[in-house]
């Protein structure tokens, strides 16, 4: 069977190629759902939100996923005045509710939230500098696309 089947393997698309394939397929899926409008600013949002925090898939497929979510929680949700289109506030608060965590987590800044690591780590353990030192440069380093490692390699191993 091998010898039928050929593994085709290709690298995840840039956030910005994401964005451009989905704004290409975006009909269908407004079609599907009512014809609820999908702006560009939640196609951008989506894409933008999944790549910074679901790790664990692949662009475009996730943000195709939180925006197929998003859709049908509004049309399953049974709003009267239900608009006519979601925004990127709609997605955030939808993608919120699914990893249970506050709206104002999901719109912080990758770079704030890497910048006060150090220091939050450093009040909360005491005497290990050196070691918060080499952990937040790790993490910060991996997450900012800096490092040389592959990414089928975990985050750090401490």
């Amino acid at each position: 069977m091998e010898r039928r089947v050929t593994k085709i393997i290709y690298d995840e698309p840039s956030p910005e190629e994401a964005i451009r394939m989905i704004m290409e397929t975006k009909s269908d899926l407004e079609h599907h759902h009512d014809n609820i409008e999908i702006t560009a600013e939640a196609v951008a949002t989506a894409v933008s939100l999944t790549h910074n925090i679901i790790k664990n898939r692949f662009l475009p497929d996730k943000a195709i996923d939180l925006l197929d979510d998003t859709l049908a929680h509004m049309v399953l949700s049974r709003v009267e005045d239900r608009p006519d289109c979601i925004t990127a506030d709609d997605v955030t608060a939808h993608l919120a509710r699914q990893l249970k965590r506050p709206i104002a987590d999901l719109k912080k800044n990758e770079r704030e939230k890497l910048a006060k690591l150090n220091a939050q780590m450093k009040e909360k353990i005491i005497g290990q500098d050196a070691a918060i030192d080499t952990i937040t440069d790790t993490i910060a380093s991996r997450r900012t696309g800096i490092s040389t490692k592959g990414g089928e390699q975990p985050m750090g191993s401490f």
